[in-house]
């Protein structure tokens, strides 16, 4: 996912979250007003560096990585070039959130100093892109601020991030990101594992967070499995138990707690359903073919397109069950709102 792309999209979190302390109006419904818009040329020279401009139109396989730059990727590996052509997106930005000079992630994590609240993110497999992209906007926003931490700890289990707030860094904010699904099971030492509720699946989640707010802490959380899960009659058994015990957090009496569900992003894999999520039968039969095999032999072009980001043509509920199930849980057990939802899907199509 592109720089900018997950920037726009923890823009869209801040400003969601930070509206918590003044009133809660987030809701699904919200989705309908965030859509993409094309980047002038001077938002462009704003957001890249000469740099990744220069590898948006590069045209071959190799980019080196560049941290907080163009096809940065994920766990050490870049993603390939040519950015432009293959992925429109990079020149793109969320409506109303592509102004450069604001700072909404910085305003909000100064709040959460202010009011002894700590960000606890649970989820998949997404949250090490979020970890990264969180600290890209930060030293974006400010490059005072100092972000000291695992970036890639999230998996299997959790990992802490310090962040130091400028001008004096005299301020420290704790970011704990969780993973919470079926590998999460055995995180917990001296825990029930696969015997606890939702198959030990937030077990450690749930220690974790019992531990912040035993120390007289706030937690606001940004929860999501989605991922992790490819089972829709599992992934019914599993939703209940984990959204009881996020609103029991919610809950909590003498605290400030605030617990957000964060949609399943979506995803533009090739799949036989037009979903756009991961179908490992199909990603097994693309990497079969020559151009995985042998991709310095093949038009850059072509390496890219036929094997990602395409358009999602299916958002029918057994396309999108996962963010379907949820809102239908949602819906029987939270009858006073006290989870909101981040409605991240419909955004990232």
């Amino acid at each position: 996912r592109n720089q900018l792309e997950m920037v726009g999209c923890w823009a869209v979190i801040s400003f969601c979250i930070h509206m918590h302390f003044v009133c809660k109006v987030v809701t699904v419904n919200a989705a309908d007003k965030y859509t993409w818009v094309s980047l002038t040329d001077s938002e462009l020279k704003q957001w890249y560096s000469p740099t990744d401009l220069c590898a948006r139109h590069r045209y071959s396989h190799g980019s080196k990585r560049l941290h907080c730059g163009v096809g940065m990727g994920s766990n050490n590996h870049a993603c390939y070039a040519p950015f432009g052509a293959a992925r429109p997106s990079y020149k793109r930005g969320v409506q109303g959130y592509t102004n450069f000079d604001s700072k909404p992630l910085l305003e909000f994590l100064t709040q959460l100093y202010e009011t002894n609240t700590t960000l606890v993110i649970i989820g998949d497999s997404t949250s090490r892109q979020k970890l990264q992209a969180l600290e890209c906007e930060l030293l974006r926003e400010d490059k005072r601020v100092k972000v000291r931490g695992h970036l890639w700890g999230t998996l299997p289990c959790n990992t802490t991030l310090k962040v130091y707030l400028p001008p004096d860094k005299q301020r420290l904010t704790v970011i704990q990101s969780i993973s919470m699904g079926p590998n999460s099971a055995t995180c917990l030492k001296g825990g029930k594992g696969a015997s606890a509720p939702a198959s030990g699946a937030f077990e450690n989640a749930q220690f974790i967070v019992d531990q912040l707010t035993a120390s007289n802490r706030s937690v606001f959380i940004v929860a999501n499995i989605g991922l992790w899960y490819n089972d829709l009659d599992l992934f019914n058994e599993v939703v209940p138990p984990v959204l009881q015990w996020l609103l029991e957090v919610a809950r909590q009496p003498h605290r400030s707690n605030v617990v957000t569900w964060h949609e399943t992003f979506s995803q533009h894999w090739i799949n036989p359903t037009g979903s756009g999520y991961f179908s490992k039968g199909y990603a097994d039969l693309q990497e079969r073919q020559p151009a995985f095999k042998l991709p310095h032999l093949v038009d850059a072009f072509d390496y890219q397109v036929p094997t990602c980001c395409r358009h999602v043509t299916n958002t029918s509920y057994l396309a999108d069950w996962r963010n379907d199930v949820i809102h239908t849980h949602l819906h029987k057990m939270d009858r006073n709102g006290l989870i909101s939802v981040l409605p991240m899907a419909a955004i990232t199509r």
